[in-house]
Formats: structure tokens, sequence, C-alpha cells
């Protein structure tokens, strides 16, 4: 195993992700096998079929075996499982099919495994092909041999035939757990999919430390509220509060950097307290929070400002039985009917390194300081 390989050491997410779909889309199936089987046992009881606790009892089975269906199973045992369950199905089906002949179409229930096969996580491409293409010549199979067992009955023992009437019955059923049985499961692996999109989709919108919005949503929520000021004359403007920690890497220093995670952890659960339900919050980058304000001007966001620097410096972080009083130094600067998001980004950096020189622990508005630059004597405070 070499080290400078980081496919060695970090796993493959997508890969794991199918996998445990996998496994979900089946512990579904085996719920859905469970209740159809149910289906049939009564069916199958009131044609005066002698067999029909067979389907109880793989009614009993399927259930049984949902944990082993679990994302905490192991892989034998879930693929023990698996094939347990398939060929318990199986054998019902061809000793269904063979009984009551190809008219009813229990043979082509083997269909329903064909959704199932192609969400396998670990099966490669020409594996899928074959399986898939294996249960529709055992389909295949099937129906040309009930139909020569069927043939022989009617030869032999007519008078035990079921009649037309039961057949269509079954027929009927059959058609049914054809449409339904795997638009369920296709459908369940489709919400599991959609879910998990969901889950990406925040992840690469937050923050994974602070759980804010992170600097890519920002940016774009940021140009939305710009083109709208040109779409909107008379719209109001926006703002932007850019909030820095003072002295964060004395944190660090003094208390480590896991001490260091938690107060930037308890910044933004102040932060987020504290803002409006309208602003969005966001973890800028390192120990730096972005507020954006929308339909502020500099006066009101000032305000808010002013409230998350004295939140923050009267509520003191805990760490090994001992205060760790943290400040914030924030620059604020509104929105220009003439300016590009990062003209106020720049313009709110501007104001803060300002607060830096004058200090630290205070508000600085754009406005009043008329800085446009980040001085080099005070870059990387």
């Amino acid at each position: 195993m070499s080290l400078s390989d980081p496919s060695c050491l970090v796993p493959d997410e997508a890969s794991e992700f199918i996998r445990q779909n996998f496994r979900t889309t089946i512990r579904g199936s085996a719920v859905v096998i469970a209740c159809v089987a149910c289906v049939y046992a009564v069916a199958l009881w009131r044609v005066g079929d002698p067999h029909w606790w067979h389907h109880g009892l793989i009614a009993l089975l399927a259930v049984a075996l949902q944990p082993w269906f679990g994302r905490q199973a192991s892989y034998p045992g879930f693929i023990g499982a698996l094939l347990l369950l398939i060929s318990t199905c199986t054998v019902s089906i061809g000793a269904l099919a063979l009984t009551y002949g190809p008219a009813a179409l229990f043979h082509a229930l083997l269909l329903a495994y064909t959704p199932v096969l192609v969400t396998s996580g670990r099966l490669p491409p020409w594996a899928k092909v074959l399986l898939v293409a294996g249960a529709c010549l055992l389909t295949l199979w099937l129906d040309a041999a009930s139909a020569a067992r069927w043939a022989q009955r009617a030869a032999t023992e007519p008078q035990q035939l079921p009649t037309p009437e039961i057949l269509q019955r079954l027929r009927d059923i059959n058609l049914l757990a054809l449409g339904l049985a795997p638009a369920v499961l296709v459908y369940h692996f489709f919400t599991l999919v959609s879910r998990q999109h969901s889950t990406m989709v925040r992840l690469a919108l937050h923050d994974p430390m602070t759980q804010l919005f992170n600097r890519r949503h920002v940016q774009a929520t940021g140009e939305a509220l710009v083109a709208r000021l040109l779409d909107r004359p008379q719209g109001g403007p926006f703002s932007v509060v850019l909030l820095d920690v003072d002295h964060f890497k004395r944190v660090n220093d003094t208390w480590g950097h896991e001490i260091g995670d938690q107060a930037l952890r308890h910044v933004a659960d102040l932060i987020s307290r504290t803002a409006r339900a309208s602003d969005v919050v966001a973890r800028w980058g390192g120990e730096e929070f972005l507020l954006l304000l929308a339909d502020t001007d500099e006066a009101q966001a000032v305000q808010l400002a002013e409230r998350l620097r004295s939140a923050i410096a009267d509520d003191a972080l805990g760490a090994h039985g001992e205060p760790v009083r943290l400040t914030v130094t924030i620059g604020v600067a509104q929105s220009l009917r003439a300016g590009s998001f990062a003209d106020v980004i720049r313009r709110a950096d501007a104001a803060l390194y300002e607060g830096k020189r004058q200090g630290r622990n205070r508000v600085v508005a754009a406005s009043v300081t008329g800085t446009e630059a980040v001085p080099a004597d005070l870059a990387g405070i």
C-alpha cells in the first residue's frame, strides 16, 4: 500500500452510498415480498389450494431476515440472507407456475427481480447483465415447462385442473403484482437517491464544523442580491457584516486546537441565535464569519453587528473549567447601485481591518472610514 495514493486511505464514498442504498432497497423489497406473500396466501386459501400456508411462511421469513439487511449487518450475513430469500421465492414461484400453468402468469414474477439486480452496488455491469439475462431465460424456460406440464395434466387428469375462473383470478393478482411491486421498489430507490442528493447539496453549501453556510453559498446569494438591485431600482439595499475573532491564534496556542474548534462553534452558535431569521449566516473562512442582510441599510446592519459583538463578548466559552473570553471585530458595508458583490465584501473587509487598527472588539462601518484597501502591516491579523 502506497501512502502517496489517497484512494488506499479514503473510502470510495460514492460506492459506499450505492451499497448502503442497495441494502435499504433490499429491506424495502423484503417488506414488499412479505405483503405480496400474504396476499397469495389468502388468494390460494380462497381457491382451496392446500399449500397456501407456504406463503405465510415466506412472509414470516421475509420479516425475520430484516436485521440481516441492515446497514450494520456483515456482508456475508447480508448475502446469505438475500440468497435464502431469493431461493425460497424462486422455488415457490416455480411450484405455482407448474401447478397453475402459463395462463396464471406466475412465471412472470421472476422478472420482478430485475430492478433489484441492477441497483446492486458490488456487482460489476457485466454481472448485472448476466443475472438479468438469466432471470429472463429462467422465465422463458418456466413458461415452456409449465405449458408442457399443463398439457400433460390436461391429458391425464383433466378433472383436477383449476377452473378458468380460478386461473383468471390468479392471473389478475399476478398482473397487479407485476405492475405494483417493481414500481414500489423503483420509487423506494428513487426516494433514497433524492434524500442522499439533498444531503450532498447541504454538505456542498454548509461548513462541516459550524454547520453554517459556506463561502460558495454566500457568493451565489450575494450575486443574486446584486442582480435584484439592478432589476429593481426602487428596491432596498443589502448589507454585509464581516466578523473576525480577535487573537484567535492565541486561543489555539494557549488551549489547543480542540478548544479552538469549540470556540468557532461557540461563536457560530451565538451569531445564529442573534441574527434574524432572514439573514444568511456563513463561515467565510478560518475565524471569519459573514452575515448577508437583505433589505438592510448600513445603519440597521451596524445595530445588528453591535448586538453580535456584545453577545460574543459577554458569553465566555468554558474550557477545562476555566472561562475563555472571546471578542470580535466587525466591519459593515452597504451595497452600492453601481458596485458588485465583490466590492461590498472588499469594503466590509477594509472596515474590519480598520477596526483591528483601532484596537479590536468594535464595529466599524465602511461609510465612516473611507478605507478602500487592507493595510499591509495589518494583513494576517
